[in-house]
């Protein structure tokens, strides 16, 4: 998603120092990954419920063409 090289970090990182402090810097980071983790385990948690909708209508899809195959094969044939 984002090309952030080794380079790109360390600047930020000075950044952060700078602005933040390096007293308030250590908690800011945790809070920082805390709120990272969480977003990561709101989308995994999307990601799992639109898998399972999809494999939940995949079911029902294999299931009707079973059902309409079986009714098709359970029909007298007529030879008229």
């Amino acid at each position: 998603m984002f090309d952030v090289g080794f380079s790109e970090l360390l600047v930020i990182a000075l950044v952060a120092l700078l602005v933040i402090g390096p007293e308030q810097l250590p908690g800011v980071m945790l809070k920082f990954g805390r709120f990272v983790g969480g977003i990561k385990r709101q989308l995994q948690g999307w990601q799992h419920d639109l898998e399972s909708a999809a494999l939940d209508e995949e079911i029902r899809e294999r299931n009707r063409r079973i059902t309409e195959q079986s009714q098709k094969e359970d029909k007298p044939h007529d030879d008229a």
